[in-house]
């Protein structure tokens, strides 16, 4: 899962790698790429996001609700995979992990917003539940996924 997770006991948090999100649009909004913008200026344009009931989601509300801003995104999708179609055809603005991004800032199919407001990094984490033991074939999952060549 990603961060801010919130986990408790008896389940335990192992971060495995940090990304940063960037906020992104499609050439309809290219006009914002090339000087630094508050959110409180930005949240009138539509927004793309994963949905409510992602961290993601939650994530980025409170992040706003620091600037007494309220998301409201205009588009929901499910998967991080759905943003990226979402954003180069206009439907909106949207964060994404920067390097999800790569290939279609490079391209020219997105550009970069830069933001006056920092993003904090978030982190992908292995959840497990110490109170159970793990099975034979979850345990070499963890392995291989602790593992410094995953």
């Amino acid at each position: 899962m990603t961060t801010p997770s919130n986990i408790k006991p008896p389940l335990k948090e192992t971060c495995l790698k940090s990304f940063q999100e960037i906020l992104i649009g499609g050439k309809h909004y290219s006009f914002l790429k090339d000087t630094p913008h508050h959110l409180s200026e930005l949240i009138q344009y539509p927004f793309v996001c994963l949905g409510k009931d992602t961290v993601t989601y939650e994530f980025y509300s409170n992040l706003l609700l620091k600037y007494d801003l309220v998301f409201k995104p205009d588009i929901e999708v499910a998967s991080t995979n759905q943003l990226m179609p979402m954003i180069k055809n206009d439907l909106g603005i949207g964060f994404i992990p920067e390097r999800f991004a790569k290939e279609a800032l490079e391209n020219g199919e997105v550009f970069s917003i830069p933001l006056e407001e920092p993003i904090p990094r978030r982190s992908i984490c292995l959840v497990e539940n110490t109170s159970r033991c793990l099975s034979i074939a979850a345990n070499a999952l963890k392995q291989m996924i602790l593992s410094p060549e995953f």
